[in-house]
């Protein structure tokens, strides 16, 4: 579903006859719906407190500017979430995209879409995350895509408030994560080979996200100055920019690990054997 903004509506402005009374004068215009365009009109005044048509017509402009504001608007969510998604999300990065629109797909669209957004009420919403099979840390993403949702439709004055603001919803974990001892780590690394074995070993000595990983190269690593750069993410195999500002900070190196790294790395992956044991001593 595109969307078009309507050419800017003129209207116009007759005098029309009444049965009882004076005769009034009449705006109309077009007005572009998701049905198709539609007539509309408006009584902008008596002729008794607008004697000319020139003075009607200045009656008239407020109205004009009022309909030219937006001529189309959403009447149910999955309209909304159709502008959104062709308007928005363009502009997030890859990775937000990607989360947005599944969360979007697989649990917004089936219970909202069809429902008029100025139906969507705070505690309602509420109880319905509250009901949905999912781990704590993903209600609350699903809320907050909601919550950019509706302030994508208050951007464009098609609502007052967002009635997500007052959604809620714990992000707590239920259960603390597994995390692994040094021993389980040893036992990983000796049952892989490269390009993997090095990828979990950076993963488990400097803590970078499995993106960065991927998209790490061997130059982004200085040896000089025991940094890593990281300039670039891949997610689901596209390149993109990295997920916050603060991880494009270089990543201090310790010269141990850098000793371990430079072994692994095309320049001297003959010494694999050797850099190994080095790595798991360091481990």
């Amino acid at each position: 579903m595109r969307f078009t903004r309507a050419r800017y509506q003129q209207g116009s402005l007759i005098r029309e006859e009444r049965k009882v009374g004076p005769d009034v004068w009449i705006f109309r215009w077009r007005e572009q719906t998701p049905a198709g365009r539609i007539k509309r009109k408006v009584v902008v005044g008596t002729i008794e407190r607008y004697r000319s048509k020139a003075s009607a017509q200045k009656a008239a402009d407020t109205l004009r500017v009022d309909i030219n504001r937006e001529a189309w608007m959403p009447s149910t969510v999955e309209q909304l979430v159709a502008h959104y998604t062709e308007r928005e999300l363009p502009s997030k990065a890859h990775t937000t995209r990607a989360v947005y629109g599944s969360y979007i797909r697989t649990w917004v669209l089936p219970h909202w879409g069809p429902r008029s957004v100025s139906d969507v009420k705070t505690v309602a919403v509420e109880e319905w995350l509250k009901g949905l099979p999912l781990a704590n840390g993903s209600k609350a993403k699903v809320r907050n895509v909601m919550h950019a949702l509706f302030n994508h439709a208050m951007r464009h004055e098609w609502a007052e408030r967002n009635p997500i603001t007052l959604v809620r919803q714990s992000a707590k974990r239920q259960r603390t994560p597994d995390i692994l001892g040094v021993n389980e780590t040893k036992a990983l690394l000796s049952e892989l080979e490269d390009p993997f074995w090095t990828m979990v070993f950076l993963a488990a000595t400097t803590g970078l996200r499995v993106s960065e990983l991927l998209g790490l190269k061997w130059q982004d690593i200085s040896f000089n100055t025991l940094e890593i750069h990281l300039s670039r993410a891949i997610v689901d195999g596209v390149i993109g920019d990295m997920k916050t500002e603060a991880s494009r900070k270089p990543l201090a190196l310790d010269s141990t690990l850098a000793e371990v790294a430079l072994r692994r790395s095309a320049i001297g992956r003959v010494d694999g054997s050797s850099s190994r044991a080095t790595a798991l001593a360091l481990i």
